[in-house]
């Protein structure tokens, strides 16, 4: 009998000692996981709050040595300085710019990849050349530089704004010569000749046989661009820009909006060749602190008085300009949609 009370006895310290033990085990296991969580979740945020640890690539669609290179090389270097990191601009041309809006619109949406956006190359890529994105695809820290269509008429026409030009094409059919640089300014002559239904003759140049024909007093008007027409200063009247503000190059051209919107109600398209910096719309959903933090140091090299200084010596003045969130997301929307009805439909 005491043998077997002694037996009960040992069993029951080896059951609480087997119960302590358990207890132990599941105390040390869920402190070993809230270790675990909070390693975890320490690594996240320092990941976070360390971004860009890295160097950043910038993805150009053309060749080096052009504008739209040079316009992201002077961001270049003041980004190093804001950001802490490399900045690697990598030129990858082909496809009317197709190749490198591809790789952008495709890279991983954590802030390491960004690039230029070309437009209209970026509509045209979608329209005709069937490429599986549209602007809503790519996530836009700003549009910095426009080109912007700019019509200078001779002088002896006696035009000082686009309105004086429609009225005398509208009294006088077939009495004005009209050119216009293949691209972005023929599309904006296309536009105005067929808003008002004007009768003008029409002829596209490749550049710079248009202004030779302008000078040559070939034709009486004639479409191109704020910086090309740079040529034409000293013989011509600059008589309206496609921009929503008068350039800085220009002064005395008035936008057309000045003029169309109160003599015919009218809206002008922002017709220019525009330069936006961005990256791939998932970053918006996936790492938005991140698009956040390249923005602003974008945002503060772009005001800063010494960049200003800096574009000056490269000559890039008259095409500066700052249009970020939804007005630079409407103004490309808008300019998709213009190269769709007006450029395709032609």
């Amino acid at each position: 009998m005491p043998s077997n009370q002694h037996h009960r006895q040992s069993q029951r310290l080896s059951t609480r000692r087997l119960e302590r033990m358990h207890n132990r085990t599941k105390v040390f296991s869920a402190i070993l996981v809230l270790c675990l969580f909070l390693a975890a979740t320490a690594a996240t945020i320092e990941a976070a709050d360390n971004f860009p640890n890295r160097p950043m690539r910038w993805i150009v669609g053309r060749e080096a040595g052009g504008s739209m290179e040079r316009t992201v090389r002077l961001y270049e270097k003041a980004l190093e300085e804001a950001l802490g990191v490399p900045q690697l601009v990598e030129c990858r041309p082909g496809a009317a710019m197709q190749v490198g809006h591809t790789l952008i619109q495709t890279a991983a949406p954590d802030g390491y990849t960004w690039g230029i956006l070309g437009m209209p190359h970026l509509a045209l890529n979608h329209f005709t050349q069937n490429a599986p994105f549209t602007i809503d695809d790519f996530a836009v820290l700003a549009i910095v530089n426009s080109d912007p269509t700019l019509v200078n008429a001779q002088p002896e026409t006696g035009f000082k704004n686009i309105g004086d030009f429609i009225e005398f094409a509208q009294k006088n059919p077939g009495k004005l010569r009209i050119g216009a640089t293949s691209g972005v300014s023929e599309y904006a002559a296309l536009w105005t000749i067929d808003k008002f239904k004007l009768d003008v003759a029409f002829v596209r140049y490749d550049g710079s046989p248009g202004r030779a024909a302008f000078l040559g007093k070939h034709i009486d008007v004639y479409f191109g661009a704020v910086v090309s027409n740079e040529e034409l200063r000293d013989f011509s009247t600059a008589i309206g820009v496609m921009w929503p503000e008068r350039n800085v190059a220009w002064p005395d051209a008035p936008t057309f909006d000045e003029i169309l919107k109160p003599k015919y109600g009218v809206e002008s398209p922002y017709l220019s060749s525009m330069r936006s910096l961005g990256t791939t719309r998932k970053i918006l959903d996936e790492n938005p602190e991140r698009f956040q933090k390249v923005y602003d140091a974008l945002y503060k090299v772009h005001h800063d008085p010494g960049f200003k200084e800096q574009v000056e010596k490269a000559g890039f003045t008259p095409v500066l300009t700052w249009v970020s969130g939804e007005q630079a997301m409407k103004t490309l929307r808008d300019y998709s949609e213009f190269i769709k009805t007006i450029v395709v439909k032609k």
